[in-house]
């Protein structure tokens, strides 16, 4: 239970009214498949492009820590107006990544191609963060490919600051940290 009372894990209230997140289910395997591009599949997608199984067993995942409380949390990004799908965030704050210590959780984000430009990305890191505070996480980290640009932009709209480098199996990373 968050400070509020409510079962902040079941993702209640996640709007600014613009966009709410929402725990992804498998029936949204589909659209989150279709809404993978290039970009995706460079900076997020460790073994690269996606298949309708790999979504589905990704979707399913999530689900199953969601089911047994565990600090691993995934949400669609939703278009309010729309009702549309636009894009994906997660939190991970099993403490099994490098840069991420005790207390803290890894954000990582997409925002599908067609959705981009709209400021959505920094609105889910946003209500993320709300809700993470809300589930006893300190801190935020954005870990970031130095050629990233556009992520690093939305890591530092979200109010993240630069807090160093790090090395993970995939190479070079900029650390972005946040009080949450």
């Amino acid at each position: 239970m968050g400070a509020t009372g409510r079962d902040v894990s079941a993702g209640e209230d996640l709007t600014d009214g613009v966009i709410a997140l929402r725990p992804l289910t498998l029936d949204d395997a589909d659209a989150h498949l279709a809404g993978e591009d290039e970009q995706q599949v460079r900076w997020l997608n460790d073994g690269g492009h996606s298949t309708p199984q790999t979504v589905q067993r990704h979707i399913e995942r999530m689900l199953d820590a969601r089911r047994r409380r565990i600090a691993l949390w995934s949400f669609g990004v939703i278009e309010v107006a729309s009702g549309d799908l636009v894009g994906n965030v997660e939190g991970n704050g099993l403490g099994t990544l490098v840069g991420v210590g005790t207390g803290e959780a890894n954000i990582s984000y997409v925002i599908y191609p067609d959705w981009r430009g709209r400021g959505y990305a920094v609105r889910a890191v946003l209500l993320l963060c709300d809700f993470l505070r809300q589930n006893g996480i300190d801190r935020a980290i954005i870990r970031v490919h130095p050629d990233n640009v556009a992520s690093q932009a939305v890591a530092r709209r979200a109010g993240f600051v630069e807090a160093g480098h790090l090395h993970n199996r995939f190479g070079p990373l900029l650390r972005f940290v946040r009080t949450v």
